[in-house]
């Protein structure tokens, strides 16, 4: 006695799928993908959010990480021009954290007139060591390469002792108008790439 297939399906053939099992899967790949998407924007925030993320300020709106910063006032320099080394204590904000009233680097100030001064970074143009202020020869020194600098901070040349510095020590910009009338001295403090002839801000 033969039996009838209505589907006319073979042993060797799997039973059709049925539509909802199609439709079913196809919605759980579409779930599980945007579920997955949830990790990535967050992770893309994260990484790109301080492209987008305004500057913080400081007190009295001052621009964290860049412009002006105060040093010492004008009283605390001597007249006849003698180099002074001062700490340059600034708000320092990286990527993802801000780090209130932190040394970032030294200046050297020297007043030049009554309401003059001149700034330098105390960092070496050679290789980055810091430079030290010999005061009985009245000259910069930088004891890892032995470059030196005049009071102005410009090159020592000297034939029997070659300056390694390819320039100058780096000067820096002094709020003029403040010194005038406040007496206090704001440095636009920086850093500049080492071992080149120019001067270029990091």
């Amino acid at each position: 006695m033969t039996t009838t297939n209505p589907e006319n399906i073979t042993p060797d053939q799997p039973p059709p799928r049925e539509r909802r099992n199609f439709l079913a899967e196809g919605a759980a790949i579409v779930i599980g993908g945007i579920v997955g998407l949830f990790p990535v924007a967050v992770g893309l925030g994260v990484i790109f959010d301080p492209l987008f993320r305004p500057k913080k300020k400081g007190p009295g709106g001052k621009v964290i990480g860049g412009g002006f910063v105060r040093i010492a006032s004008l009283d605390s320099l001597p007249e006849n021009g003698q180099p002074q080394q001062f700490p340059v204590i600034a708000d320092r904000l990286d990527a993802w954290n801000y780090f209130p009233d932190e040394r970032v680097g030294s200046v050297f100030l020297r007043r030049v007139g009554e309401n003059e001064v001149q700034a330098f970074n105390s960092v070496c143009p050679h290789l980055g060591c810091l430079v030290s202020y010999a005061r009985g020869k009245n000259y910069f020194h930088c004891p890892c390469h032995n470059s030196a600098f005049q009071v102005d901070g410009e090159k020592i040349d000297n034939p029997d002792k070659p300056n390694p510095s390819p320039r100058a020590l780096d000067s820096l910009e002094v709020d003029e108008e403040k010194l005038t009338q406040t007496g206090e001295i704001w440095v636009k403090f920086q850093n500049f790439y080492t071992g080149k002839k120019e001067k270029v801000a990091k």
